[in-house]
């Protein structure tokens, strides 16, 4: 056939005694040739197997009659250079010895080596003094191995002369003494030339013979493949009437089609009204995403392991951080190092256990600033029930913070001169008694009044007699050490508590006196139609305690 195929009514039929016989051929030949490589390749195994018997009894016929010989060289070699070796070779007719020995045998050439790699003699003297440490074969003797190797149409020294197209197998074999360690190495190299020669000619005979086989069957293939090719012609007459009645069969299924095609429009509806369903569950995704952003609290979602998925703009305002510089990184970003681990350890337990938590936490902006936050998260599970999410809302305290100090401080200060009042004075008070009781130091308590202050008030307005208090404040606040407490518990009184005074009673009260002598002359000077009211003890009233 000229053609892969045939055509019957359109049809291209499959042309199998083509494609045969173009496979087969090469397949043949291929077969033929790979057969005589693998006899030659087994071939040579074998010969290198027998070759290496024979070196190895060469050797130790070698070892037995010559090793007192090589020895001496062996032993003298550290400090030998190679023209002394080949010296003491010719002394003791070491080449004429070893010739004798190789007579009769393939041996074309012996070389003996130190445990050091170097070559103490050879029956080619200018090899000797080469160093072979490095190389494998003599390596694998000095540990105990014996190996061989081909060396395929070389061009050898031997005894006899420079030999060419030459195939030899070379041989490292350990030489062993009574005690059976390792004294040195003989390298032999045996000409195996003939029988590598036999070796080609017996390949040639068989790639010979295997194609004549291969071919007489390749004939026999051929008839059957002719034969099946009979068969795949009938079988193709066959499937054409089959598709004849193929095509009728598709005319039938076309109006199951279209019948099929009415029941999928039925369900095209009802996809329509689920697609609706969808749309208006997208609508409310959007909305939560408006959420999301316009939150004015910050929000932070993530995965399982803790990894930042999305931020909204809240979080941006709040730590200066913006979404590209947190997505994938973990909340440990804003850790201000106020909370230990303890802490933390908290807040995961109650988050496996609850599912929830919220509290108050330290964390740190972009710019380093450490603020509060209220901070509430929640885990998402999955439909496995496993957790897929974590969603972190937080407000910043900072200001409700400020107003909560600013409470606390108008709670224990006067407003007007910022002084401790009387709910602080007396707080203050508690405590330097307790101290005192503890260290039996002394304290006092010095009553200060501004005499006529209320008529300076209705005089000159109640904001210059706010300037005055503010000046007694100051003037009070100056006497006293910084230990000490000056109190306005009243519109115009003052109350100086004194502490850590001495543990005598006479002495203390003397230090007291001293105080009130000071804060009398430096509070009246220019004070503007009032002055401190004199008591016991002239102008001021105090009260020790202890």
């Amino acid at each position: 056939m000229d053609h892969a195929g045939t055509k019957s009514h359109g049809r291209t039929r499959f042309a199998l005694k083509q494609y045969f016989s173009l496979s087969s051929l090469l397949c043949t030949v291929l077969t033929a040739v790979v057969l005589g490589w693998s006899y030659q390749h087994l071939a040579l195994g074998d010969l290198k197997y027998l070759a290496e018997g024979r070196n190895i009894a060469l050797t130790n016929a070698f070892a037995n009659a010559l090793w007192p010989n090589f020895a001496t060289l062996v032993d003298d070699h550290p400090d030998a250079t190679a023209e002394v070796l080949r010296l003491h070779a010719q002394e003791i007719h070491l080449q004429d010895l070893v010739v004798q020995h190789m007579k009769g045998t393939e041996v074309v050439k012996v070389k003996v080596y130190a445990l050091n790699g170097v070559t103490v003699f050879s029956t080619d003297p200018r090899q000797t003094g080469e160093d072979k440490s490095s190389n494998a074969g003599f390596l694998a003797a000095r540990e105990g191995r014996v190996a061989s190797d081909l060396i395929h149409r070389d061009t050898m020294d031997t005894f006899e002369g420079t030999v060419t197209d030459l195939d030899v197998i070379s041989s490292y074999l350990p030489v062993r003494n009574d005690r059976k360690a390792i004294v040195g190495v003989i390298e032999i190299y045996s000409d195996v030339t003939a029988f590598v020669v036999h070796l080609e000619e017996t390949r040639r005979i068989v790639i010979g013979i295997v194609f004549g086989l291969l071919a007489l069957l390749y004939g026999l293939l051929y008839l059957l493949v002719a034969r099946a090719q009979g068969i795949i012609d009938r079988q193709s007459s066959e499937l054409e009437a089959s598709l004849n009645a193929l095509e009728l069969a598709n005319r039938e299924l076309d109006h199951r089609v279209q019948e099929r095609t009415q029941a999928l429009n039925e369900t095209n509806r009802n996809l329509i009204k689920e697609i609706d369903v969808r749309r208006a569950a997208e609508k409310q995704l959007k909305l939560a995403a408006e959420v999301f952003d316009n939150a004015k609290e910050g929000i932070m979602i993530t995965d399982a392991d803790q990894q930042i998925l999305a931020v909204n703009d809240a979080f941006t305002r709040m730590t200066g951080y913006s979404a590209d510089e947190v997505v994938g990184q973990t909340p440990r970003l804003l850790n201000s190092g106020r909370q230990d681990a303890a802490f933390y350890a908290t807040i995961w337990a109650a988050l496996t256990s609850e599912m929830h938590w919220q509290g108050e936490i330290w964390n740190r902006r972009k710019n380093g600033e450490v603020f509060p936050e209220w901070l509430s998260i929640a885990a998402v599970r999955d439909e496995e029930a496993s957790v897929s999410h974590y969603v972190a809302v937080f407000s910043d305290l900072t200001q409700r913070k400020a107003a909560e100090r600013k409470i606390d401080h108008l709670a224990f200060y006067d407003i007007l001169t910022d002084l401790p009042n009387r709910r602080l004075l007396l707080d203050r008070l508690q405590h330097a008694l307790t101290a005192s009781s503890r260290t039996g130091r002394g304290g006092a308590l010095l009553f200060v009044d501004l005499d006529n202050f209320k008529s300076l008030n209705d005089i000159v307005g109640r904001d210059q007699g706010d300037l005055v208090l503010l000046q007694v404040a100051q003037r009070l606040a100056g006497c006293v050490r910084a230990s000490d407490t000056v109190s306005r518990p009243g519109s115009d009184e003052f109350v100086v508590m004194l502490e850590d005074l001495s543990e005598g009673a006479q002495e203390a009260a003397t230090q007291a006196e001293m105080v009130g002598e000071k804060i009398l002359g430096r509070a009246q000077s220019g004070l503007p139609a009032c002055q401190l009211r004199a008591s016991q003890h002239g102008q001021y009233r105090h009260c020790p305690f202890r």
